[in-house]
């Protein structure tokens, strides 16, 4: 009966150590958020969706983004354009993997990583952290611009 009441104990003394994300509505003032999808436009080239934020203001001394989800993916790859900008940029699957008739060169193609969670069509994540606390502000409404196809190049060694 000890051990039971000590192994409780021990359980409910660890659960209040774990850290407690909040949800953030004031800290990061967003004007737009818009998301597209590109498409590399040779075979193996990638693809991806880029999502852009649109700050109202300047981010707050102490304050920077640690990653962004969309639907089942999430990237850490967040790029400042300007002071207001900023692009996170997500691989996806389509048009990434190596295919060929010959299963050894398709070595290096990974299976891809999902998150357990996924978001509803037209939600964006976004965590980030103020002076060591983590922080997510989640957006609704999330606005998908046209897909972005790029052309193929023209092959380098083509005698046409």
């Amino acid at each position: 009966m000890k051990f039971i009441i000590n192994l409780l104990l021990v359980s409910l003394l660890s659960c209040s150590s774990v850290k407690e994300m909040k949800q953030d509505t004031s800290m990061i003032k967003i004007q737009e958020v818009y998301f597209q999808k590109w498409v590399a436009g040779i075979q193996g080239g990638g693809s991806g969706i880029d999502v852009y934020l649109n700050l109202e203001e300047s981010l707050e001394e102490g304050v920077s983004f640690n990653r962004i989800q969309i639907k089942d993916i999430e990237t850490t790859v967040i790029q400042k354009t300007d002071d207001l900008k900023y692009v996170a940029r997500f691989k996806t699957d389509l048009n990434q993997l190596n295919l060929d008739e010959n299963t050894e060169k398709e070595y290096g193609n990974q299976a891809p990583q999902k998150k357990e969670i996924k978001l509803k069509e037209g939600q964006v994540k976004i965590y980030f952290t103020k002076n060591g606390q983590e922080f997510y502000k989640l957006i609704e409404n999330v606005q998908e611009k046209p897909m972005m196809a790029y052309p193929s190049m023209k092959p380098q060694n083509n005698e046409e």
